[in-house]
């Protein structure tokens, strides 16, 4: 009945037009090469797991060996939300009491016409095909937008996009498009009230001011594409709990069920002594293991080789690439303090050896002992963001190329947070710490201009705490001192000093015991992962940042 449900679906919706023979297509222009269809299957759950129902989506089989660029599809892109952008809605709305709401457009993608030129003939999916009394095959011809179609979320996000600028620029309602994140609606109601919508293709994600507006808000999406209402306490597998205790509001963002089939998928491997320490408590206590390092030229300062042809192919068998992927999951939304050893897995994605699908093995096993939290935000903290950052000093083999990591908190947790490898070489740690304080500024402009965008300039008027543990970085940024270790720096990382100038950035001194930041630059042992990830997470207040100093 799935199947059947499905073509109701799309048959209502005009999507097709039925048992035309090729050469009638032709006969009215259509000349594409007819198109697979293809139905796929799966199984819906709740968010405590217990099976909903199953679901049947046909779609076109769009891929490149039967759908070329400029044929029947030109442009594409179609605007997808950032994960900080919903961490940054999360924290607003436990920090000023808004409330939360989420439904789910019900097939989206037809809801939205196609171009003449994207009318194209399909094939019935396999044992559903149609014959004519003469026995020649019959096709159907695209009328309407279709999931697998290359333009599809771009056709879908258009009428999408077109409806709302439309229906809540009138009758007193004001609507705008956020540009610091196209997928962000601020809708002021007639009588004042702000609702912010963030749209992940079809799945929509409100907080607002008065709990009246989202329903208005979410009617009028009702009536217009038809939707299901959604527990805002679960989006996209993310939970996300809101608990008041002793009249502070806190918020959490977890991913139990996601961390629960990842140790599933990789049990026998995880509990495999040889691969896996684990404390005398049973847990594994660090991230990544600690003191450990990869690259594709292996770790010279360690005498470790890079492995072989037979090692890698080894260890792809095993799964080391889906594993990676599944942990890099985890690092984008709720585990920040991970975010530093699946950073330095992807590294050696191509060429994987037996020590990094090990390293693999202890991160999944570092999440299953903190299934049971993530980060955090509360209603006591400030919302005006502060970011720390860091950088590592230990060059990559492949390229003298060292890593670096920022974090941006508000209310009390992380709202963006990012690891990567620096673009050019650090002749000194200064360098690279001038160059990571460079990169952290680009997101803390962004964050501001977000904020500022949202009518929550209140947020960013002063300039944001840039928490270093280098001083000639730090210095180097508010004073113009020029030495022979600095004079080559290059122009693009006195962007900071830029910031700074601008009065949107203070760079600041934090002690190094106290950087949080330095968890997503190298992997560090259990007791300084153990002092810094609950401030890192929003599990325990950092220490507000000092005075500006004066001029």
């Amino acid at each position: 009945w799935a199947i059947d449900a499905e073509f109701k679906a799309l048959n209502d919706l005009g999507v097709f037009s039925h048992d035309h023979t090729l050469a009638d297509l032709r006969k009215q222009g259509v000349n594409q090469s007819p198109v697979p269809q293809k139905v796929i299957f799966v199984a819906k759950y709740d968010p405590e797991g217990n099976f909903i129902k199953p679901k049947a989506r046909n779609c076109i089989a769009g891929h490149p060996g039967v759908m070329r660029f400029g044929e029947p599809y030109f442009a594409t892109f179609a605007a997808a939300p950032r994960c900080d952008t919903t961490r940054i809605l999360q924290a607003i709305c436990v920090g000023y009491g808004y409330h939360r709401s989420a439904f789910d457009i019900n097939v989206a993608f037809p809801k939205a016409e196609c171009k003449d030129y994207e009318r194209i003939p399909l094939r019935y999916p396999p044992g559903m095909e149609r014959r004519n009394e003469d026995g020649t095959l019959l096709f159907a011809l695209l009328e309407r937008n279709l999931y697998g179609s290359p333009a599809a979320p771009r056709r879908f996000a258009q009428a999408r996009n077109k409806w709302m600028m439309q229906y809540f620029n009138e009758n007193g309602w004001k609507c705008t498009k956020m540009r610091f994140d196209p997928c962000l609606f601020k809708i002021i109601s007639p009588e004042g009230n702000v609702t912010f919508l963030l749209v992940h293709v079809d799945d929509c994600d409100l907080i607002s001011q008065v709990a009246s507006d989202s329903a208005l808000i979410i009617a009028a999406y009702d009536k217009r594409f038809g939707i299901t209402i959604c527990d805002p306490h679960f989006l996209l597998g993310i939970q996300r709990e809101v608990v008041t205790k002793d009249g502070v509001n806190y918020l959490e963002m977890t991913q139990p069920d996601y961390i629960d089939s990842l140790v599933k998928q990789f049990e026998t491997e995880i509990n495999d002594k040889s691969r896996v320490k684990r404390g005398r408590n049973g847990y594994v206590e660090t991230p990544f293991p600690p003191g450990t390092f990869l690259s594709v030229l292996g770790d010279p300062d360690h005498n470790i080789p890079p492995p072989d042809e037979a090692e890698i192919e080894q260890v792809k068998a095993l799964g080391y690439q889906n594993a990676v992927g599944s942990l890099n999951w985890a690092a984008r939304h709720c585990y920040p303090e991970i975010a530093s050893g699946t950073h330095l897995l992807c590294r050696v994605m191509a060429t994987p050896s037996m020590e990094a699908f090990n390293c693999a093995m202890h991160m999944i096993a570092y999440l299953d002992g903190q299934r049971h939290r993530g980060i955090r935000f509360r209603s006591d903290a400030t919302g005006e963001p502060i970011c720390y950052y860091d950088s590592s000093d230990k060059k990559d083999p492949k390229d003298s190329k060292a890593q670096y990591g920022y974090v941006i908190m508000m209310f009390g947790g992380p709202v963006l947070w990012s690891v990567k490898k620096h673009n050019h070489a650090g002749r000194s740690s200064t360098d690279n710490e001038y160059m990571a304080q460079s990169h952290a500024c680009t997101a803390v402009m962004w964050v501001r201009g977000l904020l500022s965008e949202m009518g929550l300039g209140k947020l960013v008027s002063e300039p944001t705490p840039m928490m270093g543990d280098n001083d000639q970085a730090t210095n180097l940024a508010c004073e113009d001192i020029l030495t022979q270790a600095n004079r080559y720096f290059r122009l693009e990382y006195h962007f900071c000093k830029e910031c700074f100038e601008a009065g949107d950035t203070s760079p600041l001194r934090v002690a190094g015991v106290d950087n949080i930041s330095d968890v997503l630059t190298k992997s560090l042992a259990a007791p300084i992962i153990a002092k810094l990830r609950p401030g890192l997470t929003g599990y325990e207040p950092l220490q507000p940042p000092p005075p500006r100093p004066r001029d």
